[in-house]
C-alpha cells in the first residue's frame, strides 16, 4: 500500500468524522424554535425541569435532546454545556455568559428573539438572491 493511499484514507476518515459531528448542531431555525418555546414556558412560571419535560411532550423532535439536557442538569451540568453539541458556538457562548451573570430567563428570551431574526434575515437574503 502506498503512502498516498494511506493519507487519502486517513483524510476521508477525518472528514467523515468532522461532517458527522456537524450534523448534531441544530439549524438556526431549530435553535430559534427551541429557545422561543423554552422562553415562553419559563415566562409562564415553569421551572427549567418542567419546561424541558413540556418541550419533550410538545415537540417530539426535541425529545432526546431535552431528555439528555434534563439528565445532565440533574447531575449538576450547566445548561450551556448540556446543549453544547446541539447549538452553534455563538449561542453556546451567549448561554455561558448568561449563566455567569444571571438573568437566565431574560437571556433565553433574547436569544430566542435574536435567532428568529437571524432566520428571517437569512430567508430574506435567499429570496433576494433568487429574484431575477
Amino acid at each position: 500500500m502506498s503512502i498516498v493511499t494511506l493519507i487519502t484514507g486517513l483524510i476521508k476518515k477525518v472528514l467523515k468524522h468532522l461532517l458527522k459531528d456537524n450534523k448534531k448542531v441544530w439549524s438556526l431555525k431549530k435553535q430559534a424554535i427551541f429557545f422561543s418555546i423554552l422562553s415562553d414556558l419559563l415566562s409562564a412560571g415553569f421551572s427549567l425541569r418542567q419546561s424541558l419535560i413540556s418541550i419533550q411532550n410538545i415537540m417530539p423532535e426535541f425529545y432526546s435532546v431535552s431528555h439528555k439536557v434534563k439528565k445532565n442538569l440533574l447531575m449538576g451540568t450547566k445548561i450551556s454545556d448540556a446543549l453544547k453539541e446541539n447549538i452553534s458556538k455563538s449561542t453556546y457562548y451567549q448561554l455561558l455568559i448568561a449563566e455567569q451573570h444571571g438573568e437566565m430567563e431574560k437571556s433565553i428570551k433574547q436569544l430566542g428573539s435574536l435567532l428568529e431574526r437571524r432566520v428571517e434575515q437569512q430567508n430574506k437574503l435567499k429570496s433576494l438572491m433568487v429574484y431575477p
